[in-house]
């Protein structure tokens, strides 16, 4: 499952690490910013809960 985080750079770096707690991040994109360049996009690659990995 792939989640996809948008914000201020503090705000998604924020999420991600709360994300990390909940779910088994497998893959985590560089911070990039968004059109106007002051907000923020990052993907995070998760299982999900119930996969059995």
């Amino acid at each position: 499952m792939e989640i996809r985080l948008h914000g201020t750079r503090a705000e998604v770096e924020q999420a991600a690490a709360r994300l990390r707690l909940v779910f088994n991040v497998i893959h985590r994109s560089r911070p990039r910013k968004d059109r106007n360049g002051s907000l923020y996009r990052l993907y995070l690659t998760v299982l999900s809960p119930t996969d059995p990995r």
